[in-house]
């Protein structure tokens, strides 16, 4: 089971970039860690790709008893259960509360077929959260496929029958973008974390209207929760 502490519980955003960006954490995977702070798990549920130090479990909160299983193609402890999600996912239908499956959609081929699996295997009401990168750089592992758009997302799980689905654009402006590809590989670390901030500040200030309803018009990633 894992455990419910949360590292940065009421840190406020520009403390928690700046440990990250020690921490080597690049902006796309510090803003997709930030947003999981929303995220509440209870019951049983496995973590698809992921293993128990993954970063994003200082952010997310657990419910008493909840429990979490761990899987991936290439396990690093015996924590972790091997499995090729992409070939399926190997327990009974309707039997789990939720499923994770961040960063690991845009490396398996025939992703319809393991959402589709995410759907069989969840209880009714029971939820898929998962994260995809958009505007970043390619990254094998063993290989990586593809990008997705947020509309297309919602088309993906809606194909998958899916009853209900939610996406969040995570990312600021065009400015910010493009300094997140080169400001992680400063050093020291603290000017990279600067970088970011000044980027941020400048895209407040010239570019306003790459912010919409919909989030940003440049986003380093998404964040969905697709409900069976």
């Amino acid at each position: 089971m894992k455990s419910g502490t949360n590292e940065y519980t009421g840190k406020g955003f520009k403390y928690v970039l700046f440990r990250e960006t020690l921490r080597r954490r690049t902006l796309a995977r510090t803003v997709q860690n930030l947003a999981m702070r929303g995220v509440e798990l209870s019951g049983k549920g496995i973590d698809l790709g992921g293993n128990p130090t993954e970063p994003y479990y200082k952010f997310i909160s657990f419910a008493e008893g909840a429990d979490v299983t761990f899987a991936d193609l290439e396990p690093k402890s015996e924590e972790v259960l091997k499995v090729d999600i992409e070939k399926g996912i190997p327990v009974e239908d309707n039997s789990q509360d939720f499923l994770l499956l961040l960063n690991v959609l845009e490396h398996i081929y025939d992703y319809p077929k393991t959402v589709r699996e995410c759907c069989r295997v969840l209880k009714p009401g029971g939820k898929l959260i998962g994260v995809v990168p958009f505007l970043y750089q390619y990254h094998g592992a063993p290989d990586d496929y593809f990008r997705f758009t947020g509309s297309g997302l919602k088309r993906i799980f809606e194909d998958a029958n899916f009853s209900s689905t939610t996406v969040k654009s995570l990312g600021y402006g065009r400015v910010t973008a493009g300094v997140s590809f080169f400001a992680q590989r400063i050093k020291p670390k603290p000017l990279g974390f600067l970088f970011y901030i000044a980027a941020m500040a400048i895209d407040r200030r010239f570019y306003k209207h790459d912010i919409t309803e919909d989030g940003s018009l440049y986003p380093l990633s998404y964040l969905f929760t697709a409900v069976k």
